[in-house]
Parts: C-alpha cells; sequence; structure tokens
C-alpha cells in the first residue's frame, strides 16, 4: 500500500489541481466583466494553492504574482507548469512515505540531499508564513505556510531520527 503511494498521491492532486483551477477560472470569469482584476482569487482556486501551499509558493517566487493569481485564467503556461510541479511534489511525498521504514544500513548520497532539501524547503515555506500574512486572507495562508512547512520538516527529519534510536 505504501510503495502505490508514489502514484497515486500525484494523480489524485494533479486531477484535482485541473479540477479546483477551472471550477475557480470559471468562477473569476463569471465574477468580473471587466479585464482588470485586482485581489480576487475565487474560493476554489485558493483552496487548491492551500493544499498545495509549497508548490504555490514556488510559483508565486518564480513569476513574482504574489496575490496567487496562477490559475488558467491568469496564464496557461504557468498553469501547466504549476499542476506539473504538483505532481511532482505529491510524488516526492509518497515516495518518501512509502521508503519511511527502509534501514537498509548505509543511506544514498541522493536520498541526503533530497532530505536535506525537503528541511529547508520546509523552513522556507515556513519562514513564507510570516512574510505573507500581510496578502490577502494572510492569516490562512499563514496557516497553511506554518502546517506545511513544520509538515515538511518531520517529514523529510522522520529517517534520520529514527535512525538514531536504532
Amino acid at each position: 500500500m505504501r510503495r502505490s503511494l508514489w502514484w497515486l498521491l500525484p494523480v489524485l492532486h494533479v486531477t484535482l489541481g485541473v479540477v479546483l483551477g477551472f471550477w475557480g477560472s470559471a468562477q473569476t470569469k463569471s465574477a468580473f466583466v471587466s479585464k482588470y482584476i485586482t485581489d480576487y482569487v475565487a474560493l476554489p482556486e485558493f483552496i487548491l494553492h492551500l493544499i498545495n501551499f509549497p508548490v504555490a509558493l514556488l510559483i508565486c517566487i518564480t513569476v513574482q504574482k504574489w496575490n496567487f493569481k496562477i490559475g488558467p485564467e491568469y496564464s496557461t503556461l504557468w498553469f501547466v507548469c504549476y499542476l506539473i510541479l504538483i505532481g511532482l511534489f505529491w510524488f516526492l511525498i509518497g515516495w518518501q512515505i512509502g521508503t519511511a521504514g527502509d534501514c537498509s544500513g548505509t543511506e544514498s548520497r541522493v536520498r541526503r540531499m533530497g532530505r536535506l532539501f525537503g528541511v529547508l524547503f520546509g523552513v522556507l515555506v515556513l519562514t513564507s508564513g510570516v512574510l505573507l500574512i500581510h496578502s490577502p486572507l494572510g492569516y490562512f495562508v499563514s496557516l497553511a505556510a506554518f502546517t506545511w512547512g513544520i509538515s515538511m520538516i518531520i517529514l523529510f527529519r522522520r529517517d534520520r531520527l529514527a535512525r538514531k534510536k536504532s
């Protein structure tokens, strides 16, 4: 069951991303007739960004849109990149969960670097919670950042802590 998470989590979350992204896009288009939308992010898109907050943060840093306007109605290219990163992110989460109890003695360099990257990215996500508190719906964004940051640090440090006990 744990190994099936490697492919099951990405498929479910990319599908959810497509559904919520296009649902949010339809809401945005129906809510505004004007071309100029300022601080509106549709609720389905906002939920998508909270569920995948580390990926949404990475895309926002890349395109420098701090108001989380990364849905299909803004840029199809960036939305496709967002979906690809969602799939990769959930693949890595499934892989980390699926191989968590694997204590094969020696640890590969790739796994060590992956864990280090996961912990550092968790710290970045955690720090962003303080910086984004004044964004639209800032308390929800900060709560997602703190939750994801701590979860990533715990998830990617878990193997190391289990090895020290044995």
